[in-house]
């Protein structure tokens, strides 16, 4: 088989000459002649003219030099063709906020950085092996095997988010979700990734609250939450769907390649994933942190013990009721689905209820819930404002979307959530929102699940009706997961300031500053006057700017008529928001979770330095 020409900048055949010394790789400056594999011998006084030297395939080839040429080469080649200048600034960001991580708690990770150290190492060696593993089989038999995809980028974050907020809080989940790092080795059998996470667990743990017992229920979960996820974001030609042409002008992130256009000149999508896989690992670690990672409840984590009950509750009536859901989908009778719907609202409710007794003083979680609101008329006035504000804007919404562009059909979410939470909500009844919050999470999933299974009439209804607000990345896929993720996003600063850090500070309005206010701005502001893109994204400086100064504003007016003078440093602020915009304008994992998580993480590290 021939070698392969490698496409390198200035690794050509007159990089022997002194003309072409600005233009030769830093590596080819120092090779020595003698040293390349052919069968020119080149010397002081015998070297012929540039222009005589033959161009040869096989001095672009990194093998054609030896150790340690040949791999300088290879590193160079494989930048060159995989590393742009989007993921290039992700990882300055990622390196800045780990630095400062660093200089803030210097003596707690120098307490764990050999476990740090060695599962980022092995995962690294991991993903190298297997890919080049991969790639040989391919190289030898290519008809056989079919080129290796590298290992996604966006798996930086599934394993840096993790591991700050679990430092950042102390955690005692921290080695916990450095051995679940194992499950993104896609070139790993799922046995061996599951006995690997609870061999590397047991080596390093020392918390006696978390035996080898529990973490095999630990690693068991993740491993079917990943299994179930992954197979219903796989979309096929059952899940396929029409693009209309708004979203394909209106869309600068579109991928055409995805699209397949009929006779009727309509556009067909739903094939694809929704999720990519760093989302998917983000997801599943999320659960089951939320599953096995809370300890007694308190005033604080109350919102949290009955969302994991809930999760529970969930889970379990959807075991239940799924030799039901195969009978119906080849009976297909409206009366049947109307059994299934009532038996999984009294199945969710008991489970429910039992899970939540302890907790709730062996109260019926629906009436526990009604007492909380009544008992409080400020909470009674906060939920009728909210009915009514979701009264007014659902309908106006669905009325006028044909005047409205599809951005503008999106985005009109995070005002609305921005009015609902930002005041007086959140700062004066922080339990309740929290609780509202975490509870609309588990409504809109038990949502998606009969919008994604079109179940009964209630699901193609849902299916139909929500495609107006469903960009590309929506309609690539089967999944429709934006106004989870916004609710999420929304959510987690508030948890991880209130329910765990125990207070509430400018940090707790991180998801809706970002979300409300700087992500919406910067998608309004890029797509009217967005000229200058990130090179290699879609997104604008502009966007990227106006993401920086609105949130700034926000967080002016939330610190002088919320929570009066809070912010003791504006600097630090001001360094959350860029590194918030410019990762809104460079990455393409989902905006709505990035975002606030890595803003949180980072004014959490840079006020405590």
């Amino acid at each position: 088989m021939p070698p392969k020409k490698h496409n390198t900048r200035g690794r050509s055949s007159q990089a022997a000459t002194s003309s072409s010394t600005g233009v030769r790789s830093t590596a080819a400056i120092f090779a020595n002649p003698d040293e390349r594999v052919d069968d020119a011998i080149i010397d002081g006084s015998t070297q012929p003219a540039a222009s005589d030297v033959p161009v040869s395939d096989e001095i672009d080839d990194p093998s054609s030099y030896s150790f340690p040429l040949n791999y300088i080469y290879k590193v160079q080649d494989f930048l060159n063709d995989n590393l742009d200048l989007c993921k290039f600034v992700q990882l300055l960001v990622v390196l800045y906020i780990s630095e400062v991580i660093y200089l803030t708690y210097g003596e707690q990770f120098w307490e764990n950085y050999a476990i740090i150290g060695f599962n980022l190492l092995g995962l690294s060696l991991a993903l190298i092996l297997g890919y080049q593993a991969q790639l040989k089989k391919h190289l030898a038999n290519p008809e056989q095997f079919v080129r290796p995809e590298l290992p996604e980028f966006n798996h930086i974050y599934s394993v840096f988010i993790p591991l700050t907020i679990s430092f950042l809080l102390k955690s005692e989940f921290l080695l916990v979700n450095l051995a679940l790092n194992n499950f993104i080795i896609d070139s790993l059998h799922p046995i061996p990734k599951f006995i690997s996470a609870v061999i590397f667990f047991q080596v390093y743990n020392e918390n006696e609250d978390i035996t080898i017992f529990r973490m095999f229920q630990i690693t068991f979960m993740h491993y079917m939450l990943q299994y179930v996820i992954t197979l219903a974001n796989s979309g096929n030609d059952d899940t396929s769907t029409y693009v209309s042409d708004e979203v394909i002008d209106e869309d600068d992130t579109i991928n055409l390649e995805l699209v397949e256009k009929n006779d009727d000149k309509k556009y067909r999508s739903g094939t694809s994933t929704t999720l990519n896989k760093a989302e998917i690992q983000l997801l599943c670690l999320m659960v089951t942190n939320l599953l096995f990672g809370l300890k007694e409840a308190d005033n604080f984590n109350l919102p949290l013990i009955i969302l994991q009950k809930l999760i529970i509750s969930l889970i379990v009536s959807l075991m239940l009721i799924y030799p039901l859901f195969k009978a119906y989908e080849n009976w297909r009778s409206k009366i049947f689905g109307v059994f299934i719907i009532v038996t999984f609202a009294g199945l969710f409710t008991f489970v429910t209820n039992y899970l939540l007794a302890p907790i709730l003083s062996n109260s019926n979680a629906i009436v526990w819930l009604w007492e909380f609101i009544a008992e409080s008329e400020e909470r009674v006035q906060i939920l009728s404002a909210w009915g009514i504000l979701l009264l007014v804007s659902i309908p106006a919404v669905f009325i006028n979307s044909n005047r409205l562009s599809l951005n503008s059909r999106r985005k009109v979410w995070h005002y609305v959530i921005l009015v609902m939470i930002a005041y007086p909500s959140l700062p004066r009844q922080p339990i309740f929102t929290i609780i509202s919050l975490l509870g609309s999470i588990v409504v809109f999933i038990t949502m998606e699940i009969v919008r994604y299974n079109k179940f009964t009439i209630l699901g193609e209804w849902l299916y139909e009706q929500l495609v107006i607000f469903q960009d590309f990345k929506d309609l690539k896929g089967p999944l429709n997961l934006s106004y989870i993720f916004l609710i999420i996003g929304v959510t987690i600063p508030i948890v991880f300031d209130y329910c765990i850090k125990r207070e509430l500070t400018c940090k707790s309005f991180i998801g809706i500053i970002g979300l409300g206010i700087g992500d919406s701005f910067a998608s309004v502001i890029g797509k009217h006057f967005g000229t200058l893109k990130w090179k290699g994204s879609s997104k604008s400086v502009q966007g990227t700017a106006s993401f920086i100064f609105f949130s700034m504003v926000g967080f002016y007016f939330v610190d002088k008529y919320i929570l009066t003078q809070h912010v003791h440093n504006w600097e630090n602020l001001f360094v959350c928001c860029i590194l918030g915009g410019v990762l809104e304008g460079v990455s393409n994992l989902n905006d709505n979770f990035l975002i606030p998580s890595v803003m949180y993480i980072s004014l959490q590290a840079l006020d405590n330095i």
